[in-house]
């Protein structure tokens, strides 16, 4: 699904042209990756393509890794595959073996015959490749992956859009947004599907994809709510690689999902079931998403944004809600727990040293608040200009903000709240401009 694989090529021998088999079988491969979404890369050394081990391998044999070719066979691609938790099986391994009875050349054009008769080895091996790749034979269309040699010695229209349809669909799919807190969303028609995303296949359940990024060890709590949708959560790796799985221990339509996660990326996949399951629940309908963190190490905030044409953005934003009798950090508590979030601006170089301000708001449902010098959040202006600076200064290499301080929302009567933070720092050079940072902090307060 990453839609990139490496060859292990080291063919000896030179055509009767002059050029060797091992150009040619790379001239082959590069062809592959500039003019498709598939991306080959290869490693100057010999893999028996007869052990399954893995590893792309290919070579010249007398036969099929002990069976025999047949009679007008110029080569065999043999592809292993591996079952996924999504989707149909996928291909972890091609091999190549190529008839070493047979005559070949390298050239363009029409195929040689009669005495000359030689086979073009370069458009066989593009033909095996698209094999390898996971197309088959075409016999409709102008197509390299004709079931014979032809004059075709280049990949057509329809060899790129057949790799297209097995590897863009994970690309194509658009992609949601994972903030953790609350989000509201829906599977139904128009959605992305399974088969979609996986290149084929009869699953045409719904799904939604939430790219998500870590940059130290966390635990990730995921749920889904829903009075009608038969909710299945799933993590997984960039190319669609399951790490994590609900098994629906949750009661009813939802369900839920826990994992420690190492840095790195990963998606999270809200879907359902291709065909009905539970006679109370549906394959579509609206969800609530409710995410939450812990972690030794403050949250990364996204990328670095701003208001104007500026193209600096070397600032990085952190935040979170410290947990300060464990040191951890997380965005979701209990109202009889103190509150502490904080926030961390590591300030652009160029900026340092330079006077300058911070503001900080607050997103409550469809309203905006906004913190004064004060501490107190106040309903918020409708342009930049009016919004509150919290601080003035010269800006140091690091700079903390202190968004609450042991603040107990049981104390205000505050027991069930979503509220979304934003810290964002500018220059009293241009206070048109201002930075801040993609992700918010959230801070969800709930008695669950």
């Amino acid at each position: 699904m990453s839609g990139s694989t490496t060859f292990f090529v080291q063919i000896p021998g030179i055509s009767p042209s002059g050029l060797s088999w091992n150009d040619a079988f790379k001239s082959a491969l590069n062809e592959w990756s500039q003019k498709t979404v598939f991306k080959f890369q290869y490693v100057d050394e010999f893999q028996d393509p007869c052990i399954v081990d893995q590893l792309n391998g290919v070579a010249f044999t007398s036969d099929i890794c002990g069976v025999a070719y047949g009679k007008n066979t110029l080569a065999v691609t043999m592809r292993s595959y591996r079952r996924e938790i999504l989707g149909e099986p996928s291909i972890i391994e091609s091999d190549i073996v190529i008839n070493n009875t047979m005559n070949y050349d390298v050239y363009d054009g029409s195929p040689r015959l009669g005495r000359n008769q030689a086979s073009d080895f370069r458009r066989m091996a593009l033909h095996e490749l698209g094999h390898a790749i996971g197309l088959e034979h075409e016999e409709n269309s102008l197509s390299i992956m004709a079931p014979s040699i032809s004059s075709i010695d280049r990949l057509t229209a329809d060899d790129i859009d057949g790799v297209k349809a097995l590897y863009s669909g994970l690309i194509d799919c658009p992609k949601k947004k994972l903030s953790f807190g609350r989000t509201v969303a829906e599977l139904s028609e128009g959605d992305c599907t399974v088969s979609q995303i996986t290149g084929g296949g009869a699953d045409d359940s719904f799904i939604d994809l939430y790219p998500f990024s870590l940059s130290q060890q966390t635990t990730v709590n995921f749920t889904i709510e829903s009075q009608t949708l038969d909710a299945v959560l799933l993590i997984s790796n960039p190319f669609l690689e399951i790490n994590y799985l609900d098994y629906k221990t949750k009661e009813g339509c939802g369900s839920e999902l826990s994992a420690n996660l190492k840095p790195g990326d990963y998606i999270l996949l809200a879907n359902t079931f291709a065909e009905k399951i539970d006679p109370v629940c549906d394959v579509k309908g609206a969800y609530e998403l409710f995410s939450n963190f812990e972690s030794d190490s403050i949250m990364d905030l996204g990328e670095t944004l701003s208001t104007g044409g500026s193209s600096s953005r070397g600032a990085k934003f952190q935040g979170g809600i410290l947990i300060a009798e464990d040191f951890k950090f997380t965005n979701n508590l209990s109202s009889d727990q103190a509150l502490n979030v904080i926030a961390v601006v590591n300030i652009d170089p160029i900026h340092i040293n330079k006077e300058g301000f911070f503001i900080v708001v607050a997103e409550v449902g469809s309203q905006i608040f906004a913190l004064n010098s004060s501490g107190e959040f106040t309903q918020a202006g409708p342009t930049l200009s009016s919004l509150p600076k919290i601080r003035s200064k010269r800006l140091e290499v690091v700079e903390r903000i202190d968004i609450t301080n042991d603040f107990l929302p049981k104390s205000r009567g505050i027991n069930d709240i979503n509220v979304n933070f934003y810290v964002a720092y500018g220059l009293y050079s241009d206070t048109n401009e201002i930075y801040y940072h993609q992700l918010p902090i959230n801070v969800t307060i709930s008695e669950k």
